[in-house]
């Protein structure tokens, strides 16, 4: 009896550890949902080298944001040429563009 008492006191406080760590636990700034085990632990892992660069976002919505960060020069630089290519003139002296009246 004082075995089964003392087991079930045991079971008890884990579940109740495991609802109090549940509350703390931190959600994706953007989509909302609740990080993982892994991405909790490393957003607040020490890492003296560098730290998380989107600690406020799950694993999905951190990679989709680095593509993003990534892909924005690259979009940058073909609307500039497309501009470039639309528009008519020429270049002149020192670069810049010849218009004609």
């Amino acid at each position: 009896m004082f075995l089964a008492r003392r087991a079930e006191d045991a079971r008890r406080r884990q579940a109740e550890e495991a609802a109090e760590r549940e509350v703390q636990r931190p959600v994706c700034g953007d989509c909302g949902q609740k990080f993982t085990d892994d991405r909790w632990e490393a957003i607040t892992a020490v890492e003296w080298d560098r730290g998380d660069s989107h600690p406020h976002l799950c694993d999905d919505c951190k990679y989709r944001m680095l593509e993003a960060e990534q892909q924005a020069p690259v979009d940058e630089r073909e609307r500039q040429e497309q501009e470039r290519q639309s528009t008519p003139g020429r270049i002149g002296q020192h670069g810049l563009e010849v218009v004609s009246a």
